[in-house]
């Protein structure tokens, strides 16, 4: 019981023998160790109590006398320390102050960070770039060199490695053509491309053989850059400046017959030429027009096999329309008939050549040399006819005695010699102006033998009953002339007469025997033109 009620009064004990103040501070440090001493106090005799604070003032001292000594010792230790202390203190206050300049330049640091992983990022790419074009240096040498090759290729006019080459670099456009210096390669070979098509085409309006013009066309059909439709027609536009080209070297100066001969020749052996080519170089273009031509007659044709083959066919048709207005205006210069037979057989020749390669146009070549026949002939006529005009309206008949003398006898000629012969009848003679007007028929028909094709025979029946309708209508002028004797008048008839039944059957004979057609001028027709001549005589009478 006095144990428990010494251990109550701890709490009142410690409160009277220690100050409140330092209970307060050192509550956490002092309450063990003070308890237990408490407790040693209250085990205490009296007698030892009594010496306690004797004993607690001699250990204080020793305490005292301890640290004395021990700061003593180490005085120098204690300074060193402090100024350590103090030094460290600086130092942990100059570490603060730069940890928080640090952590003010944290986020640029980490800024830096970023752009050094990127940098280094592009820096291994780069360099990993490099490591491939040290690997692939041979292949890249290779490469760059492309354009240089293809320019190389393209003057040595090796066409065939320079498509080669182009096939590559279109590949690698389209794998990689996105590479700043693949395009710039594409570029460059693009443009040597360009100047190979150019010589390509120079090459084709030269003079290339088939096999030539064969490998030409493979050559532009490998570049892919013309549809079937352009590629005839770039063929038929350099071969026809090929063609144009030839027949205008021809010298104008050899006269029209030997331009024209030259002109048809140099068609003949060029114009042919290309046809050979075309059709060797697009066979299909035949099969698919003959397919064509079948199908349509059933309604179902080819719809892509008619404009390739009409273009060839166009190119002909233009061909053949340039010749006949080279003909129309070149034979406007000829005026022999044995020149235009000349021309119109190397004409015919060159159409019989197109027709063996089924292009017969041979139906559109005559009418120029039949119209111009037939001028010919008609104006000799109409030459004639205002000749024997302007001599008629001069002629003075008093001086023609053997007119008179010979009527009767040139009457009795009429049906002898002149049905018995093809020749002009000599009684024709008796009158000079008919037998001069004879002479230049007789030219004119000589004229039109030498070239009388049959499709003019109209055209020169026409002509000679133009010229009898003259020569009456210039006697019916020489008749109404009131200054004219009487015995003029008569020589004049008589003159009408012969011509009637001497002169006009003679030209039907003669026109007859030159187209190898009887009766070309109707007997009709002959009859009245015979009937105008001669109607005068009785009104002289």
């Amino acid at each position: 019981y006095m144990g428990t009620s010494l251990l109550m009064d701890n709490a009142n004990l410690c409160a009277v023998l220690l100050p409140s103040q330092v209970v307060a501070e050192h509550e956490e440090v002092l309450a063990p160790e003070f308890e237990r001493y408490l407790s040693s106090l209250t085990s205490m005799s009296l007698v030892r109590l009594s010496r306690e604070a004797t004993a607690l003032a001699a250990e204080k001292d020793a305490v005292d006398r301890s640290l004395f000594d021990l700061a003593v010792r180490n005085y120098v230790s204690f300074i060193d320390s402090s100024q350590c202390l103090s030094a460290i203190y600086e130092d942990f206050t100059d570490v603060s102050e730069r940890v928080g300049a640090l952590l003010a330049r944290l986020p640029q640091l980490a800024a830096k960070q970023r752009d050094f992983a990127h940098d280094s990022c592009a820096i291994l790419e780069q360099k990993a770039t490099n490591k491939m074009t040290l690997e692939n240096q041979h292949q890249l040498e290779h490469l760059l060199d492309a354009p240089l090759l293809m320019d190389a290729l393209v003057r040595t006019e090796a066409y065939d490695d320079a498509l080669d080459l182009v096939a590559f670099v279109n590949s690698l456009a389209r794998r990689v053509g996105s590479i700043p210096i693949v395009q710039s390669i594409v570029a460059d070979v693009q443009h040597s491309t360009l100047r190979m098509l150019t010589q390509i085409e120079t090459a084709l309006q030269g003079d290339v053989s088939t096999p030539l013009c064969i490998k030409l066309l493979g050559h532009l059909r490998r570049l892919e850059l013309f549809s079937p439709l352009e590629l005839r027609l770039l063929f038929l536009e350099s071969r026809d400046c090929r063609l144009r080209e030839l027949l205008e070297a021809i010298p104008p100066s050899d006269g029209p017959t030997k331009a024209l001969q030259e002109h048809i020749n140099v068609l003949r052996v060029h114009a042919l030429a290309v046809v050979t080519q075309y059709r060797t170089v697009f066979p299909e273009d035949s099969t698919s027009a003959t397919e064509a031509q079948a199908g349509s007659l059933g309604g179902a044709g080819s719809e892509t096999a008619l404009p390739l083959g009409g273009l060839f066919h166009s190119w002909v048709l233009r061909m053949v329309a340039e010749l006949v207005a080279t003909l129309e205006a070149g034979l406007a210069e000829i005026s022999e008939g044995a020149s235009l037979a000349a021309v119109c057989t190397k004409t015919m020749q060159f159409a019989q050549s197109l027709a063996r390669v089924q292009l017969d146009v041979r139906g559109l070549l005559p009418p120029p040399f039949e119209r111009r026949a037939a001028s010919l002939f008609r104006a000799s006529l109409d030459a004639a006819v205002a000749d024997f005009a302007s001599a008629l309206s001069l002629y003075d008949w008093a001086d023609d005695s053997n007119a008179t003398a010979h009527a009767a006898e040139s009457s009795a000629d009429i049906g002898g010699s002149a049905s018995a012969h093809r020749t002009p009848p000599v009684a024709l003679l008796r009158f000079p102006l008919l037998a001069v007007f004879a002479d230049a028929a007789v030219a004119a028909l000589n004229e039109l033998r030498e070239f009388a094709p049959v499709a003019s025979a109209p055209a020169a029946a026409a002509a000679v009953t133009a010229a009898i309708t003259g020569l009456a209508e210039s006697c019916d002028r020489a008749a109404t002339d009131t200054r004219l004797p009487i015995e003029q008048m008569r020589k004049l008839a008589r003159a009408r007469v012969a011509a009637a039944e001497l002169l006009v059957p003679f030209l039907s004979r003669a026109l007859d025997s030159i187209f190898g057609v009887s009766a070309l001028i109707p007997q009709t027709t002959l009859a009245a033109l015979s009937a105008r001549l001669a109607r005068r005589e009785g009104d002289s009478k």
